[in-house]
C-alpha cells in the first residue's frame, strides 16, 4: 500500500493541457478552461465541443439554432451541434465537408453573455 502511494504521488500530477490566454478586456492571463477573468470579472462562453472557454475571436463557429459557440477545429466533420443537435449547415443534414465549409464566423468584441 505504501509503495503504491509513493509511486502515484511522485512526481505530483500536472495538467499538460492548460493553456493561458490574455483576457480580451484587461489582458490578465487566464486559463483556457476558465469561464471568467479573475481580474476584471469578464465572462466567457464555453465551447460546446471541448468545454474550453471561447476567448479567441477567430475560428469560432456559432450554432444558428441555439447560438452557442465552438471552436471550428472541434466542429470539423460534424453535421449537427453537439448541444442542440441543430444541423450545422442550417439545412437537413449535409456531409462533413459541406458542414465544415458552412460554419458561421463572428467576432466576439462585446460581452458574449449579452447576446443571450
Amino acid at each position: 500500500e505504501q509503495l503504491a502511494l509513493s509511486i502515484s504521488t511522485r512526481p505530483p500530477p500536472q495538467d499538460p493541457s492548460v493553456r493561458r490566454f490574455p483576457c480580451p478586456k484587461c489582458d490578465a492571463m487566464i486559463n483556457d478552461w476558465s469561464v471568467s477573468c479573475g481580474e476584471c470579472g469578464s465572462h466567457f462562453p464555453a465551447c460546446v465541443v471541448t468545454g474550453r472557454a471561447v476567448i479567441e475571436s477567430k475560428n469560432v463557429w456559432i450554432c444558428k439554432t441555439c447560438k452557442h459557440r465552438a471552436y471550428e477545429d472541434g466542429m470539423r466533420g460534424r453535421v449537427s451541434c453537439p448541444l442542440c443537435h441543430g444541423a450545422v449547415d442550417g439545412g437537413a443534414g449535409g456531409g462533413s465537408r459541406q458542414a465544415a465549409s458552412n460554419v458561421s464566423r463572428r467576432r466576439i468584441d462585446e460581452d458574449p453573455l449579452d447576446q443571450f
